[in-house]
């Protein structure tokens, strides 16, 4: 994926995200624990996606913030806010579920 369409892709995901969090910040609470952990984990989502997008515009992404080499392009095609290659992303891993998470 070339960094324009990648670049597209991650605003689509980032406008997304936006847009889920705005919904249910204004949608009525009918569980506010599930509220709160859907709000938590759009906002680390849309974080992520937002920090891809300024390793992209400094021309660092695609390149592990850990270890500083290239992070694995079918990675990338499945991850592609990750900032850690594979190997770095297995470090300190502490159960087989977390590694399949990795993958």
């Amino acid at each position: 994926m070339t960094d324009m369409s990648m670049a597209r892709h991650l605003e689509k995901k980032i406008l997304y995200l936006q847009a889920k969090i705005q919904n249910l910040q204004s949608s009525l609470v009918y569980d506010p624990g599930t509220n709160a952990a859907l709000l938590s984990l759009f906002r680390a989502q849309l974080e992520a996606k937002q920090e891809a997008m300024e390793r992209l515009s400094n021309g660092i992404y695609g390149f592990c913030q850990e270890c500083g080499k290239p992070i694995e392009a079918d990675r990338l095609e499945v991850l592609p806010d990750t900032a850690k290659c594979l190997a770095c992303a297995k470090k300190g891993l502490r159960s087989q579920d977390e590694l399949e998470l990795v993958y």
